[in-house]
C-alpha cells in the first residue's frame, strides 16, 4: 500500500468502510484507471474491498463509496509517482478530455464563463450522493466563488484540491483566458475556492 493511501485510510474512522452513505458516480473510477492502469500486483496488495473493485470495475451509472474512489486516485498518485502539480495536471486533462465532445462545444459556444461555472459546480448533484455537498455559488463577472462541505476526512488535501479542475477546464475549453483556481479555509469537512479568468 502506498504512502498516500495508507495515511488517507488511517484519518478514517473505519478506513475503507467509513461513510457508508457517501457515494459517487462509478464513471469517476473507470477514467481514471483508464487513463492510468494499475498492474495487477499492486491491486492484489490492496484492501480486499479495494481491490475487487478494481478488478472487476462497476458499470459507469453504478455508484461506488466515495473512499473507493479517493484510494484508487490515491493509489495512482503512488504508482506514477505524481506530485501536486503533476496529479492536478493528470485531473485537469481527464476533464478535458470528457467535456471536448461535440455536446459540450455547443454548451460552451452559447453558454457565458459565469454561467458554465454555476452549471458545471451543479452538476456534481448528479455525480455524487451524500458525500460533496454545494454550500454555496456566487458568480460575477470573470469571478466566482465555492464553497463546498463533506463528511469528515473523506478528501484527503490532494484531492480536495483537485475538486475544481474540472471547472477549469470547462473555463479553458470555453475560451476563457487563464483561468486560475485559489483554495481556502481547507479543513477535514470542507474548502472555499475561488476561481478568475480573464
Amino acid at each position: 500500500m502506498g504512502d498516500g493511501l495508507d495515511s488517507y485510510l488511517r484519518k478514517l474512522p473505519g478506513g475503507l468502510g467509513s461513510h457508508a452513505r457517501a457515494m459517487m458516480k462509478a464513471s469517476l473510477i473507470r477514467d481514471a484507471i483508464t487513463s492510468r492502469p494499475l498492474p495487477a500486483e499492486v491491486i492484489r496488495a490492496l484492501p480486499q474491498a479495494l481491490a475487487d473493485t478494481l478488478m472487476d470495475p462497476p458499470l459507469p451509472t453504478a455508484w461506488l463509496p466515495v473512499t473507493h474512489v479517493v484510494g484508487t486516485l490515491l493509489v495512482i498518485a503512488d504508482e506514477y509517482d505524481l506530485d501536486e502539480r503533476s496529479f492536478l495536471a493528470w485531473r485537469r486533462e481527464q476533464y478535458r478530455a470528457l467535456l471536448a465532445g461535440p455536446l459540450y462545444r455547443v454548451l460552451f459556444a452559447v453558454l457565458s464563463p459565469e454561467r458554465l461555472v454555476s452549471g458545471a459546480a451543479h452538476k456534481w448533484k448528479s455525480l455524487t450522493r451524500d458525500s460533496l455537498v454545494l454550500e454555496r455559488v456566487e458568480t460575477q463577472r470573470s469571478a466566482a466563488e465555492i464553497a463546498i462541505s463533506w463528511p469528515e476526512h473523506i478528501l484527503p488535501p490532494l484531492v480536495a484540491r483537485s475538486l475544481m479542475e474540472g471547472v477549469r477546464a470547462a473555463l479553458e475549453l470555453s475560451g476563457a483566458q487563464h483561468p486560475t483556481i485559489e483554495l481556502h479555509d481547507l479543513t477535514p469537512t470542507g474548502a472555499r475556492y475561488s476561481l478568475r479568468w480573464g
